[in-house]
């Protein structure tokens, strides 16, 4: 029996330490990247983890479960000629960190566009 898709997302971008499978391998990055709502202008976090189809930040900026973003993501340094990439994701789960004072957020990329999704493939290692 076919798992329903929001399922295979949520395998897909599970905690750090956990055995479960995922569909995609989590990729470190080898930079930091800052991720900002492209709506509110405002930080939200930073990027732990990044595939293809989602991520995985750490942060303290106002998010939901179950709801759409548009973020933007602000690299270190310029990948082709950009340092940033966006997207249009959604947060399929949150969790608040040990001290508190964070959480932990992934969520499944919605909308980009080939060329920002050239540059995640070349800024994860």
């Amino acid at each position: 029996m076919k798992r329903p898709k929001r399922q295979r997302l949520l395998e897909a971008l599970i905690l750090p330490n956990t055995n479960e499978h995922r569909r995609l391998e989590r990729k470190e990055v080898d930079r930091h990247i800052a991720v900002k709502n492209a709506l509110l202008d405002s930080d939200v976090g930073r990027i732990v983890n990044l595939h293809e189809d989602g991520f995985m930040i750490i942060g303290d900026g106002e998010i939901r479960a179950d709801c759409l973003y548009q973020f933007v993501m602000v690299l270190n340094e310029e990948v082709d000629g950009s340092a940033r990439i966006s997207v249009g994701a959604e947060c399929l789960w949150l969790k608040e960190t040990d001290s508190g004072t964070q959480y932990w957020a992934g969520f499944h990329i919605m909308d980009i566009s080939e060329r920002d999704r050239a540059i995640i493939s070349k800024i994860t290692v």
